[in-house]
């Protein structure tokens, strides 16, 4: 995923764009297990709960398969030389 995130958004944007993944995956990792604890109580057993989970990491994964790949000739390749180099 952080391959992904560096291709696509570049590393201008990188780490505004892993903050805000980060957030996101922590928010997920907090709320995963009291939702599945929640759906354990109203129907007994873990079955519909991981079944949850998996159909979500599945929607995940598509949307990873669907994205289009950056069209890197318009990015800018980033420049090598120092200060001292340039003058």
């Amino acid at each position: 995923m952080v391959a992904i995130q560096a291709d696509y958004f570049g590393p201008k944007s990188f780490g505004t764009i892993t903050g805000i993944f980060s957030m996101i995956v922590m928010m997920d990792m907090m709320s995963g297990p009291i939702f599945c604890r929640i759906l354990v109580d109203l129907f007994g057993n873990y079955e519909i709960a991981f079944s949850a989970i998996a159909f979500t990491a599945l929607i995940g994964s598509l949307c990873f398969w669907v994205a289009t790949p950056p069209n890197l000739t318009s990015i800018p390749a980033p420049s090598l030389a120092t200060d001292s180099q340039r003058s």
